[in-house]
């Protein structure tokens, strides 16, 4: 299915516009997330989580082509949930450790 016709069923918010975009962008969306340091389960859900953010925008948007539209939002959504990840484990219990210093 070409861009315009996967576009026009966002535009007109069929269901199916999430399936062929699935068939025609699935190998990419997939693979993009795997080149970060991220397990198998956070890059499926940064697949799944690409094609609602997409669902979500398209509306108002209109990107044409569609595979370097895709490919943007599936990076930008890997790299979110690797932020994520790494931040929460920033100064894991050296904070308290620090505190201790200082009263010394």
């Amino acid at each position: 299915m070409e861009d315009a016709q996967i576009l026009f069923l966002f535009n007109a918010r069929n269901e199916a516009a999430i399936t062929e975009s699935r068939r025609k962008f699935g190998p990419l969306i997939s693979a993009l997330p795997l080149r970060l340091p991220q397990s198998r389960e956070d890059a499926e859900e940064t697949e799944n989580d690409t094609y609602w953010k997409v669902w979500n925008a398209v509306p108002p948007a209109q990107p044409l082509p569609l595979t370097p539209y895709f490919s943007a939002v599936c990076r930008r959504t890997a790299l979110d949930r690797l932020r994520r990840r790494t931040r929460a484990k920033r100064g894991a219990g050296v904070y308290e450790e620090s505190l201790s210093e200082l009263e010394e």
